[in-house]
């Protein structure tokens, strides 16, 4: 993309550009993570890093669970530039476009982190969980923003960035629960012993990336 032409990227349609940005996840085992962010349809990814030479794999991670995008849009922080992220850009033919930090364009992404760190915060507070779980505190918070539906002053119409991106409405919103909260887990019939239970309780970390 050319010099000067990213701050018209904001005009284009769901999907098409992608904001990404890296921050630390206070998790000692995986001490990053990359967002993926598009503005439009205000749909965002998640994925967790143990560290900055990942960011390919989690660009591959992102095109396999939801799109690939026409212009991947990255700021010009060291970590993001060169190593497997370009040739991963390259295998996908994904155009790669350069926005300088603390721009306008750039805090798409930025605020986005913001708002599902507030939520995750919340969500780890309310159920009293240690901070290892707080990665996944993030990615739930991601899928609830995902499902949330939200008023688009461009188009005029209440919709969830899920709608958008996928053209139908989420299938089944029951699964939405709180975070930290018990949950029965059924086990496979491998694991079935006669005259014992056939569920155990376990602690609701994360939410599906498919449903």
């Amino acid at each position: 993309v050319a010099k000067g032409k990213v701050g018209h990227l904001k005009h284009a349609g769901v999907g098409e550009v992608v904001f990404t940005d890296t921050f630390e996840s206070g998790d000692n085992r995986r001490k990053y993570c990359q967002v993926f962010y598009d503005h439009v349809s205000r749909f965002g990814y998640v994925t967790a890093m143990r560290s900055k030479t990942e960011i390919g794999d989690a660009f591959a991670d992102f095109c396999c669970q939801c799109w690939v995008p026409l212009i991947l849009v990255r700021d010009n922080a060291g970590e993001n530039i060169g190593g497997s992220l370009i040739q991963e850009l390259r295998n996908r033919n994904v155009q790669s476009a350069f926005i300088c930090p603390h721009r306008s364009q750039q805090n798409f992404a930025e605020s986005y982190i913001g708002r599902i760190t507030v939520m995750a915060s919340f969500g780890m507070v309310f159920a009293g969980a240690p901070l290892f779980m707080w990665v996944h505190a993030i990615k739930a918070a991601a899928f609830i923003n995902n499902i949330t539906a939200t008023f688009y002053f461009r188009t005029g119409v209440w919709a969830t960035p899920y709608e958008l991106v996928h053209g139908e409405r989420f299938p089944d919103a029951s699964v939405v629960v709180p975070f930290g909260c018990g949950a029965l887990i059924l086990l496979d019939e491998d694991e079935q012993a006669k005259f014992q239970s056939r569920c155990v309780l376990m602690i609701f970390m994360h939410y599906a990336d498919r449903h």
